[in-house]
């Protein structure tokens, strides 16, 4: 079950845990490395309606799968300047 992202109160966007993947339109699955240049290219790509953007975030005993639909959280988290 994929959740939303905008529904944790404070969800760890920029935790170096997190595994970042795109779904662009192609239907392609692409893995995110952690950093603060890569976050601003997807941020860009997923804002120009590219690609999905989807967290997993690991936990003790599960992982859960997140998409990210307030892309303005995503950014303020990175610092992104929108």
């Amino acid at each position: 079950m994929v959740k939303k992202a905008s529904e944790v109160e404070f969800f760890p966007y920029n935790s170096r845990h997190n595994c970042y993947m795109v779904i662009n339109d192609n239907g392609k699955l692409e893995q995110i490395q952690h950093g603060v240049d890569n976050m601003k290219e997807l941020y860009e790509k997923v804002k120009n309606n590219d690609s999905d953007l989807y967290i997993v975030w690991p936990g003790r005993y599960r992982s859960d799968l997140f998409i990210v639909d307030n892309l303005e959280l995503f950014a303020e988290a990175f610092k992104i300047i929108i």
